[in-house]
């Protein structure tokens, strides 16, 4: 059943925003079709839905809806993660003194 699935690559950055978008629809497209196997793979039939795995996979893509720039989307959002994760230590380590 393993020997089914599709590899997904990481693809270089698009050349431009349509690109892009054309990319994220084929990965949503692939991610979804590779759920039953997932599913199957993991015993997971009994833990989530299908249904449940495909909206939590479009959630995650919505959350980068707003980017415009290819380039610098993923970079900026790590940056901002890393923002928010050191203001939350250092508010936690403030209790700690």
């Amino acid at each position: 059943m393993a020997s089914s699935l599709k590899y997904v690559r990481v693809p270089p950055n698009s050349a431009s925003l349509a690109e892009a978008r054309q990319r994220v629809f084929e990965f949503f497209k692939t991610a979804c079709r590779s759920i039953p196997s997932i599913m199957e793979i993991y015993t997971l039939h009994d833990v989530v839905a299908a249904s449940q795995l495909r909206s939590t996979i479009a959630s995650e893509i919505r959350k980068n809806a707003h980017i415009t720039n290819t380039k610098r989307g993923l970079v900026q959002r790590c940056n901002d993660d890393r923002q928010k994760l050191e203001r939350s230590l250092i508010f936690v380590s403030s209790f700690a003194e």
